[in-house]
Parts: C-alpha cells; sequence; structure tokens
C-alpha cells in the first residue's frame, strides 16, 4: 500500500542560525518538556509535510542524529535570509516553509493555511503577523524568488522585510495561534514562556 504525500509541493526548513547572543546559548538545544526546541519542531513539521531540512546550523555535526539533511550556509552572517537562501538553494519542491528554531512550538495547521493563502490570493510569499507585528521568518516562499534573493544579498542587504516588501509578500494576521510565533530571545523570555 502506497502512503500518500503530505502536501507534495511542499518542503520546510528549520531556520537553526543565528548567534543567539541575548540567550546566552543556542536557542535550538533549550529544553521544552523534556526535548529540545530543535526536536519538537521537527516532529511537528514532519507531521505536516515529508521533507524537512535543517538550515544555517552553527554547529552541524551536533544535529547529526536528527536524521534530516543539516544544510550549512554556503557564505556566513547573512543573517536569516542566508539560511533561507541556502534552503531554497536545495528545495526540491515548489514552496519552502520555513520557521526559526525561536519557538518550540507551531499551529497544526501551519503548512497548509499559509500554502491556502499563497495560492488563494497568487502571491510568491506569505508570512506570519500576530498581533500587528510581523514574524517574517515564519513563511512560506516560493522556490523561484532564489534568484531575486540572492541578488539581494549579493548586494549587501541583510534586512528580511524590505527584500519581502520588493516580492509583494503577503502578511497574514494570524493572532489564535496561542504561544506559537512568540519570539524566545532572552534568559527572562524564556522563562516566562516556560510558565505559560
Amino acid at each position: 500500500m502506497r502512503i500518500p504525500l503530505i502536501l507534495p509541493e511542499v518542503q520546510a526548513a528549520i531556520l537553526a542560525g543565528g548567534q543567539s547572543r541575548r540567550m546566552g546559548q543556542h536557542k535550538l538545544f533549550l529544553d521544552y518538556r523534556g526535548n529540545t526546541f530543535i526536536a519538537h519542531l521537527l516532529i511537528q513539521l514532519q507531521q505536516q509535510v515529508n521533507e524537512v531540512v535543517v538550515a544555517g546550523a552553527p554547529v552541524p555535526r551536533q544535529l547529526a542524529d536528527l536524521g534530516v539533511p543539516v544544510l550549512e550556509d554556503a557564505e556566513p552572517d547573512l543573517g536569516p535570509l542566508g539560511g533561507m537562501a541556502t534552503a531554497l538553494k536545495h528545495a526540491s519542491r515548489e514552496w519552502l516553509l520555513t520557521a526559526p528554531c525561536d519557538n518550540p512550538v507551531l499551529p497544526a495547521n501551519f503548512a497548509t493555511r499559509l500554502l491556502h493563502v499563497a495560492r488563494e490570493q497568487n502571491v510568491p510569499l506569505v508570512y506570519v503577523r500576530k498581533v500587528g507585528k510581523p514574524q517574517p521568518l515564519y513563511a512560506i516562499v516560493r522556490r523561484d524568488l532564489l534568484g531575486s534573493l540572492n541578488a539581494y544579498l549579493a548586494g549587501g542587504e541583510r534586512k528580511v522585510m524590505p527584500w519581502y516588501e520588493s516580492v509583494d509578500a503577503l502578511a497574514l494576521d494570524w493572532d489564535d495561534a496561542g504561544v506559537s510565533f512568540i519570539n524566545i530571545n532572552t534568559p527572562e523570555e524564556y522563562a516566562a514562556f516556560l510558565d505559560l
């Protein structure tokens, strides 16, 4: 019996780059309910799409036991867009779903809702906005935007939102997502998150 693919046109990337300076340790290894942030994200994404990679990992060998491809950025220090470019370069599907390692919880309909909006509105990129604040690394990106992204990075640009605006990205308001999409950047924010 053949098992049907989940959203066969979508693969996902966990954006694991960043220095985590404010946290003082890599966020992807923070504990949440007995497992690491990145392990939680991987499990949730694998329930929504068939193919998941980790992009921009600072220490790839520490992630080898996850059982998924771990992609190093070809060029370091390009910020989160560098990790997105790395994932897009290796993408084999039409759409790339991205999630940063800033929070271990995703909505169960994360992939389907973003893909639906992208297709319904005929846009190449949709990102999450929660309580009026952009959460741009929670996104779905059409693979053919790689050329535009590479040109933007080659021009020395690093900021996410100006590139999004240049490709007519659409914000999806997602205020009913509970603790999902809350950025956790400091030990204080982490402690508060664990108390929610």
